[in-house]
């Protein structure tokens, strides 16, 4: 029998974790966004987005900072205005520049290579070939009938145990 590779089931489980991670805190930052800033940089997890900002004039204090919005309707406004779309751009000529990327963006691009690693690790189910699929129950030629392959005798083992 084929041995599984521990690379792809370290990267699958990493998988999973961080799109569930992603999805906790898109929806955490929903209720509660977070930002961290210093030296006229500024990132931030704001209503289900990344925020990303430059600030020009220099202004922007260091730390980090905690909101509360302070119900859902509130939180599902700010996302319909700002959390939903990727944008990018400067807020005045010459002003702050600013990357909004929705949580839903690296979350896609992570759980799809995630679910395709689940999904072909998928096993068969006893009796079946590991290669197509295909059911051998009964079968007495030595070729698996889908693919054409020859199937390993199975019967001397099962006498002998």
């Amino acid at each position: 029998m084929r041995r599984r590779s521990g690379t792809r089931r370290v990267l699958k489980q990493t998988g999973t974790v961080l799109c569930l991670v992603i999805v906790l805190a898109g929806l955490a930052s929903m209720r509660w966004p977070l930002s961290y800033s210093a030296n006229g940089f500024r990132a931030g997890l704001l209503t289900g987005a990344l925020d990303l900002e430059i600030v020009a004039d220099g202004t922007l204090g260091s730390g980090w900072e905690i909101e509360r919005i302070p119900d859902w309707e509130t939180a599902i406004e700010i996302w319909r205005n700002t959390g939903c779309a990727l944008d990018w751009g400067t807020v005045v000529p010459g002003g702050n520049k600013f990357l909004l990327i929705p949580l839903y963006v690296p979350l896609f691009v992570l759980a799809l290579p995630t679910a395709f690693l689940w999904g072909r690790d998928r096993r068969p189910e006893p009796g079946h070939r590991q290669k197509c699929g295909y059911d051998l129950t009964g079968n007495v030629s030595g070729r698996c009938p889908e693919c054409g392959t020859p199937v390993p005798d199975t019967s001397a083992e099962g006498e002998s145990a």
